[in-house]
């Protein structure tokens, strides 16, 4: 491990050790993803960092803790804002 991952990592554990104190949320301290799942049909990421590719039967997304994929047919990007992205279609596969 290199020593920035070293201290980023450290960073990290003081940031979530006083989030813990404050109880202030993990994802509004750290910057984690939310993901939230309505049946098999729709998908929120909040938080995430960008889209890695896309069409209606794939999806990758970015997050700041690695790749979200998505495997399925129908896919459809309802909306999308910089922190937001909302997919519909038949998920049959989610990869984190």
């Amino acid at each position: 491990m290199t020593i920035s991952k070293k201290k980023k990592e450290k960073n990290n554990d003081k940031k979530f050790h006083i989030a813990e104190i404050l109880e202030v949320p993990r994802d509004v301290a750290l910057g984690d993803s939310i993901i939230t799942l309505t049946g098999k049909r729709e998908m929120l990421i909040e938080n995430y960092k960008g889209i890695v590719e896309y069409d209606e039967q794939f999806l990758k997304v970015k997050t700041k803790n690695g790749l979200i994929e998505l495997e399925g047919n129908h896919f459809l990007i309802t909306y999308l804002t910089d922190e937001e992205i909302k997919i519909t279609g038949q998920i049959k596969k989610i990869k984190y």
